[in-house]
């Protein structure tokens, strides 16, 4: 019962956040799939009495009184050209909801403003508006029409109200036991269209034996009643069952629509590790450049002649291939990414595309997939590759490059919204582990620094952020002004300046780049608690919890 109530109070906060992407047009959605769901009921009931008017010589009995005072070619006209009208209705509002329904959806995705996070993150956003905007028109429809039902037979309509109900809270058991083939990737029947059947085959037995046992002469009603109930069992699956793919993909719902909600990692298994190469062995090098030139439409990679070979990087999981034009000055560097690092490329692509050259990185050209492959190309023209001896000193300069390089306020934007930057990540660890074994010596000390965590997670927080890369990639350039370019940022992270600095050697970094940063004293204190709680992170992540509390002592000295 909790965790049903937990579904619906989550459900009911999604809403709140969809609805304020959206707000005109999420209601007019929702106004207008009504409507088009009673036109459509209207276009489905009108020709049945048009029918049933057909085979009758004049008009029956059970039919209103108000509608006893025309003639029966008059009532079979009007209520063709009513259908009609229903049938024309019903697709223009159709037409145009489906047209809002695009538009919210757009606004929602972009509302979301998110770094990628996974894989078709936007298509994602806007089917989750979808199916929920949907979901929420069932229920209203339902509501409608219970209260007609409630009208036309008292009984029935009270009991389908009640079976509604039930219906919801059964349903949210099955979800939770696994039951009726309703998971994250489907949209499975299972037992939601039995038991629909279930409950209209009821209904029908009662209305067949009301009108044969109790003199019930509201034949037109129980036409429409059957009607009804089974519109409402209808709709009801299919609201549960949207309900129940969002809340099966509530991990990403989250770091999606919500504030400070971080996507766990996860790898995609060992059985993607070789597409990349498959591609290779499948095409030659060669060849393969000239594929990933005719996704990209660039002539050049198509037509022209080149060397293709082979570079280092250091990593495991992409694919280097140098392209060097015979003719051409031009020189690109392709990028194959093995499938298990489809988040990193996507990731690396993020940061390329919206940086807008402000970051020391080649030109990205081109993000192409081929043959499920992800490639990307970077023009590294006039770029010298960086070898052997000269990467530490390269290295070095990148991060001091890194550290001068102010980020654009958009992508830092974007990137606050997505993930946790080591402030509040802080302020969110409590460090239960040291509370755990930790030694008396250091018992004090380590109670000491829980009580002033608060105050340096805001310090931590007050200071400005940078972009942060750990290079293992030997993927560097040489530009012909001497700048230091790194061509591969697969898990790049903003975080405070000072972040993964060397602790033994932080006065030297901080005076070397007080001056140019313009750092005043408060600020220049703060790089070297973010330096010192990064690194006792790092230590707390790989369980080195002596090292901790002796880092703990120099923190609380600080």
């Amino acid at each position: 019962m909790t965790n049903n109530v937990a579904d619906v109070k989550w459900l009911f906060w999604l809403g709140k956040q969809l609805i304020l992407a959206a707000p005109y047009g999420t209601f007019l959605v929702i106004f207008l799939t009504i409507v088009a769901q009673i036109l459509q009921l209207a276009s489905f009931f009108l020709p049945i009495k048009i029918i049933m008017l057909l085979g009758q010589v004049n008009i029956p009995s059970y039919m209103p009184n108000f509608l006893q005072v025309y003639s029966k070619e008059h009532l079979i006209l009007g209520m063709t050209i009513l259908a009609l009208m229903c049938y024309v209705g019903h697709a223009v509002t159709a037409r145009f909801c489906m047209s809002e329904s695009f538009k919210c959806s757009k606004k929602v995705a972009d509302k979301t403003n998110k770094i990628i996070l996974f894989e078709n993150q936007i298509d994602f956003s806007k089917n989750i508006f979808s199916r929920y905007v949907q979901a929420i028109s069932n229920f209203c429809f339902i509501f409608i029409a219970n209260v007609v039902l409630v009208f036309l037979y008292p009984k029935l309509g009270l009991s389908l109200c009640f079976i509604v109900f039930s219906g919801l809270y059964w349903a949210a058991f099955i979800r939770r036991s696994g039951a009726g083939g309703v998971d994250g990737n489907t949209d499975g029947v299972g037992l939601y269209e039995k038991v629909s059947g279930i409950v209209f085959l009821a209904i029908f037995i009662f209305i067949v034996i009301d009108i044969l046992y109790f003199n019930t002469d509201n034949f037109v009603s129980a036409i429409l009643v059957l009607i009804l109930s089974r519109q409402i069992m209808s709709k009801l699956g299919v609201a549960l069952r949207h309900f129940s793919f969002i809340c099966k993909q509530h991990e990403k719902v989250d770091v999606l629509f919500f504030e400070g909600k971080v996507l766990a990692h996860k790898t995609d298994g060992a059985k993607h590790m070789k597409s990349a190469w498959i591609l290779l062995k499948e095409f030659g090098i060669e060849e393969s450049c000239r594929l990933v030139g005719k996704e990209a439409d660039d002539d050049l990679l198509v037509g022209a002649s080149f060397n293709a070979e082979w570079i280092d990087s250091g990593e495991n999981y992409v694919v280097f291939i140098s392209v060097v034009f015979t003719n051409s000055a031009k020189r690109y560097l392709l990028k194959f990414f093995q499938s298990n690092a489809l988040v990193k490329a996507k990731h690396e692509a993020t940061l390329l595309l919206d940086s807008d050259g402000v970051f020391p990185c080649p030109t990205l050209l081109y993000v192409v997939t081929l043959k499920g492959v992800h490639c990307h190309v970077l023009d590294v023209s006039d770029l010298k590759h960086k070898r052997g001896n000269d990467l530490n000193s390269s290295k070095s300069a990148l991060r001091e490059s890194l550290a001068f390089t102010v980020p654009p306020d958009e992508l830092l934007e974007k990137y606050v919204r997505s993930r946790e930057t080591l402030g509040r990540r802080l302020r969110n660890n409590d460090f239960q582990k040291l509370s755990l074994v930790c030694p008396v010596e250091h018992r004090q000390a380590f109670g000491k620094f829980i009580k002033s965590l608060d105050v340096l997670s805001q310090m931590v927080i007050n200071v400005p952020l940078r972009l942060h890369q750990r290079i293992h990639s030997e993927a560097i350039y040489e530009s012909e002004d001497r700048v230091i370019l790194l061509a591969h940022w697969p898990t790049w992270v903003f975080e405070p300046l000072g972040y993964d600095w060397d602790v033994e050697d932080i006065s030297g970094l901080s005076f070397r780049f007080q001056k140019v940063l313009d750092l005043n004293e408060e600020q220049l204190a703060s790089i070297y608690y973010v330096a010192a709680l990064s690194k006792l992170e790092n230590l707390y992540q790989r369980n080195k919890f002596n090292d901790c509390f002796h880092l703990i002592n120099k923190i609380n000295t600080m």
